[in-house]
């Protein structure tokens, strides 16, 4: 079964660090096996479930972070 979460990653850009949130997506290893392109914006049908979706993102700040250039170079 695919499990999926928020992750916040780091980028290098030009010599800055730059950082996003995006949906990760876990084999059942716990493995990532996909991340979004785009970094994620909240959403939802009301404005509760927008609240809820913002409140998954934060919890992304209680994980490790996770390096951009290592997940690209598994696509």
């Amino acid at each position: 079964m695919m499990t999926w979460n928020y992750r916040v990653f780091k980028q290098m850009f030009h010599g800055e660090s730059l950082f996003s949130i995006h949906e990760t997506y876990y084999e059942d290893d716990k493995k990532v096996m996909a991340v979004t392109d785009s970094p994620s914006s909240p959403y939802g049908d009301t404005k509760k479930e927008i609240k809820r979706d913002l409140e998954m993102m934060l919890e992304a700040f209680n994980k490790p972070t996770l390096k951009w250039d290592a997940w690209e170079g598994k696509k």
